[in-house]
């Protein structure tokens, strides 16, 4: 399902629960569970069962927390009872739909406790009214109204709140990601401030087109209010850096700031071009930027998409690149295990069985699981690459899985077979929802799904993982690297992401490239030198230090 799609589909289920009280079921993903004595955050969602999105935002939540160290523990909110919230460090209510049933006894928990509460997006009004005190009076705030994005006319769209001022820096979405103009946050509560001694008001939203602005994030007292719930739409690097960073501040754990970058090179494997690798690692090092490397222990191309004729490689078939690989751990270079093949033989498209192509977990011909997606089947494959990197005189530093796609089983055995793993993690509406599923509906729920970034170390994830920023800025593709302009483009863009990422102050700004990418610019007359370059330098000036993932982790 195209993103366009998936806007209206989560539009349509936001109106169609304005009204509704969900029913309790069974759920399909349980938490890991959670340590007695340890601290944690509660987080309440509203449950919907033809759309559960709070569930799977609660998950992204969750993820957060982990760097924070902090535990947590999921539930609907309709399912609260008084006290629930006693024993927790911080309590998060995930406003999924407008008018959702909520508990007496969490309002008047809400209203008794000192502790953190984070309410997001809907349902303020219910809080409000649900006072038997001037609410205006001691929390210096009110609900107006409920924002809803206007329909979009092809690439045009209504104006609505695509800009963010937080801690003096300005998040314009439209500049950080350059593309989908008609995308955006689904609804935003506008809450208007009638006491500014008792409220803080931490960021604002802003319609460029209008200049109007509302709250976006806001304090009064122990009560926080964001407007929106920053999960939706996760590729628009904007609200979701305002959120990870302030996490700090609601949960009153602070960290120093320090800002790092994260370099790797990827797509290593024995059929890499060891003269090509060797002059890409040699412009890096004279750069002084430390990289990590993500290989992958075997190639295949069984149908000889590739090379014209059927290849299953090792490094024992490829002496030299091994070499190079070596001689780069020798001289303090990181590595991770990307893979064991980065491919399956068992689809139907060709290209998908080529290594570095296709996927190795995941069916993604039908957006599902694999077939064989057993605890044997996983761990049997782990083995496999951890056997051919000893064999070969290989050591890694973590694992990074293909395409950043998995399942949770796998997630979990990830977790057990690696102290670190580094790639973004995608997490399914099926893999969260406490609602049954038919095979009907798990038709339509497999094409919900987010992948979530992380812009700082996440010491426990859901799934167990201890997991080093991936993917929080953009790279150079193939189809950069065919124009001057295009390559302009994506360089400006990645400077503008890596900025936009300083907001965080805790921040990593983590990319690849692979080693073709010079070569290719090169064919087209670019200087891939001097703009590479220009992008590092930019992010020095930041204030960005490089580092590879074994400092990285060292440093933590």
């Amino acid at each position: 399902m195209t993103r366009k799609l998936i806007f209206f589909a989560l539009l349509l289920a936001l109106l169609a629960g304005l009204f509704f009280t969900a029913t309790p079921s069974p759920q399909k993903m349980e938490p890991l569970p959670r340590p007695a004595g340890s601290r944690a955050a509660l987080i309440l969602y509203d449950e919907f069962p033809k759309f559960d999105a709070g569930s799977l935002y609660s998950v992204l939540l969750a993820n957060l927390l982990g760097h924070f160290q902090l535990g947590h523990e999921i539930k609907p909110v309709s399912e609260y009872h008084a006290g629930d919230m006693d024993g927790f460090e911080a309590i998060f209510y995930l406003g999924f739909i407008k008018n959702a049933f909520i508990p007496p006894a969490f309002f008047s928990d809400v209203y008794k406790t000192q502790k953190p509460v984070v309410w997001f997006r809907n349902n303020l009004n219910q809080l409000q009214g649900s006072a038997d005190f001037d609410f205006l009076k001691e929390y210096g705030f009110c609900y107006i109204k409920t924002a809803l994005q206007g329909d979009p006319k092809g690439k045009e769209r209504p104006p609505f709140y695509d800009r963010f001022y937080y801690k003096g820096q300005v998040l314009d979405r439209r500049e950080i990601t350059g593309r989908l103009p008609w995308l955006g946050d689904l609804s935003m509560t506008v809450a208007r401030i009638t006491d500014p001694s008792i409220v803080k008001v931490w960021a604002t939203a802003e319609k460029p087109e209008t200049a109007e602005k509302i709250p976006y994030i806001l304090q009064a007292k122990n009560l926080w209010f964001v407007a929106d719930i920053p999960f939706d739409f996760l590729e628009l690097r904007d609200r979701y850096l305002i959120l990870c960073d302030i996490l700090h501040e609601m949960l009153k754990i602070d960290h120093p700031r320090k800002l790092t970058a994260l370099l790797r090179v990827e797509d290593v494997s024995p059929a890499t071009d060891p003269e090509e690798l060797k002059k890409f690692l040699k412009f890096f090092k004279k750069q002084k930027v430390p990289l990590s490397m993500g290989v992958i222990p075997f190639f295949k191309d069984p149908t000889g998409t590739v090379f014209e004729r059927p290849v299953d490689l090792s490094f024992s078939d490829a002496a030299e690149t091994l070499q190079v690989i070596k001689d780069f751990q020798k001289g303090g270079g990181a590595v991770l295990m990307h893979g064991i093949t980065h491919q399956c033989d068992d689809v139907k498209d060709p290209k998908l069985r080529i290594t570095a192509v296709g996927y190795e977990f995941w069916d993604y011909e039908n957006n599902r699981p694999l077939k064989n997606d057993t605890a044997a089947f996983v761990r049997g494959r782990l083995a496999a690459g951890k056997n051919e990197f000893i064999k070969q005189g290989l050591s890694f530093d973590a694992f990074e899985v293909p395409h950043y796609t998995a399942s949770p089983l796998d997630h979990r055995i990830f977790a057990r077979e690696f102290d670190f793993a580094m790639h973004e993690v995608v997490t399914r509406l099926y893999d969260t929802t406490r609602i049954p599923m038919t095979p009907e509906r798990e038709k339509t729920a497999s094409d919900f799904e987010i992948q979530q970034p992380f812009p700082y170390k996440i010491y426990k994830s859901v799934c167990g993982e201890c997991l080093i920023p991936s993917g929080t800025i953009e790279n150079f593709e193939d189809a950069d690297a065919k124009t001057a302009e295009t390559v302009e483009k994506k360089k400006n863009m990645i400077l503008k992401q890596a900025e936009a990422l300083t907001v965080v102050r805790d921040g990593c700004a983590s990319f690849y490239v692979h080693p073709f990418i010079f070569d290719m610019m090169k064919q087209h007359r670019i200087k891939a030198a001097a703009v590479w370059k220009e992008v590092l330098t930019g992010m020095k000036r930041m204030g960005y230090e490089f580092c590879n993932i074994k400092t990285y982790e060292e440093q933590q």
